[in-house]
């Protein structure tokens, strides 16, 4: 939970509550939140609202403090305006891990040492103040779950790699050519700190450790001997794709944490001297040490159960099914296709009273609105079929980057082109200039009223 607390308290609330404020035409609701949408208002006060009863929520729970109600209060509140960035055509994976640990620890027992609660309880003479809780495997059972958890979020997106592409993903140029038509035609703001797509024996090397990597992890967490190896295998993996490719995972590299014996760490501080494992929470238990699973614990603990198979089942099935977009239970991205030969890009020209060029980084300026993956969102823009619809789209994203860029104040026209970028390094720019011409999407002329340009009837 501290986690899930570190993460909400560092996310921009301005920029929810911006996007929360976007026009319709720019929004892309998933089907799996369409029904959301039809019952629960989403705007610009009710999300600032929801972002500061989420992050209340967030310090009691990661305290301890009134711990079931308050972890599932910041769960509910984090999930409503974690919706706003995911309807702008792209799912984002950056926190889904975080709703699954999240629910699995409001669900349990996880209050029951270091907490508010545990204190409270200790003062009124509840329990007892020198020793810790009896073994019980509603201790182990949500370490073992967040662990198969984790196997799943690795294991099928290395599957997939591997039934679509087969050898070729490791030895052919897939990852070469993934890092440079993502990171550097597709989303410069995604740029690596190193351009390892130049050196073809590395980028075959780091395929491979891939799926290894991927499809052996739920294996080697398994196993005492082999978990930690697991971990640094994790921290390596992950390290890497923010290296040369500029992804960062943090906040499920924190989540690492679930993979260490903290029972064991706790009695050497000598925190809780005489301090045993708990259930399935450590390998080193002692034979002669026997974890019972009662009636009464299974009455007592059957949110915990519900949670845990469901979770686990619902991600199996995504998993299996590769659906990437069923927010925040999904598959997490495999990266299994071939990157395209050629995307659409979005152009824009804007010109003064006098006919001059308004200097203006559309990528930058994107980048700025979405701060995210801005190429998916100008993809999703020029996917729009219906022409009125397009314009409408393109119109309101106009007036966000009015607002956004004060430069374009003094713009008396704007003109949206839409032309075709190759994704293959060999491609000179002396042809891609003479690849394609630009198709003119939209053009706008404005007439002065004050300081600001208005639309022309």
């Amino acid at each position: 939970m501290v986690v899930f607390s570190t993460f909400f308290l560092s996310v921009d609330v301005d920029r929810l509550v911006w996007c929360a404020n976007l026009p319709q035409p720019m929004w892309d609701k998933p089907a799996s939140l369409a029904w959301i949408f039809d019952r629960v208002p989403i705007n610009a006060s009710s999300v600032l609202i929801g972002c500061l009863l989420c992050r209340i929520s967030c310090l009691s729970a990661a305290l301890g403090f009134m711990t079931p109600f308050f972890s599932w209060l910041a769960l509910l509140t984090g999930f409503y305006v974690l919706i706003v960035p995911e309807c702008f055509g792209i799912t984002d994976h950056f926190c889904d891990h975080l709703f699954w640990f999240g629910a699995i620890l409001a669900s349990s027992r996880c209050a029951d040492v270091l907490s508010v609660d545990s204190l409270l309880s200790r003062v009124k003479g509840k329990t007892d103040r020198h020793s810790p809780p009896r073994s019980s495997w509603c201790y182990g059972l949500p370490l073992r779950v967040t662990w198969l958890l984790f196997g799943i979020i690795y294991f099928f997106p290395g599957f997939w790699k591997l039934w679509r592409c087969g050898s070729d993903w490791v030895f052919g140029n897939y990852v070469a050519l993934f890092i440079y038509s993502r990171s550097i035609v597709g989303d410069p703001s995604l740029g690596p700190l190193i351009r390892i797509d130049q050196y073809q024996d590395l980028c075959k090397l780091s395929g491979l450790f891939t799926i290894l990597f991927e499809l052996s992890f739920i294996f080697l967490i398994l196993f005492r001997r082999t978990r930690m190896f697991a971990v640094f295998m994790g921290v390596i993996f992950h390290c890497a794709t923010f290296i040369f490719m500029g992804i960062s995972f943090w906040a499920l590299q924190a989540c690492y944490v679930v993979f260490f014996d903290w029972s064991a760490i706790l009695a050497k501080l000598h925190w809780f001297p005489g301090a045993s494992a708990n259930g399935l929470l450590r390998d080193t238990e002692p034979k002669s040490v026997t974890v019972r699973i009662t009636a009464r614990d299974l009455r007592a603990n059957w949110l915990l159960l519900i949670t845990c198979i469901s979770l686990v089942l619902v991600n199996v099935t995504l998993g299996v099914k590769d659906n990437e977009r069923f927010w925040p239970l999904s598959c997490y991205p495999t990266f299994s296709s071939m990157p395209p030969i050629e995307r659409q890009a979005l152009l824009m020209t804007v010109l003064d009273a006098s006919g001059r060029p308004i200097p203006l980084d559309l990528d930058r300026e994107m980048q700025r609105l979405y701060q995210c993956r801005r190429f998916s969102h100008t993809t999703r823009l020029l996917s729009i079929d219906d022409p009125k619809l397009r314009n409408e789209a393109l119109t309101s994203l106009w007036y966000c980057l009015l607002k956004q860029a004060p430069v374009l104040k003094q713009s008396a026209e704007v003109t949206f082109y839409r032309q075709k970028v190759s994704m293959r390094p060999a491609f000179t720019e002396t042809e891609q200039a003479h690849s394609a011409l630009p198709e003119v999407l939209l053009h706008l002329s404005f007439k002065r009223d004050g300081n600001f340009p208005m639309l022309e009837d």
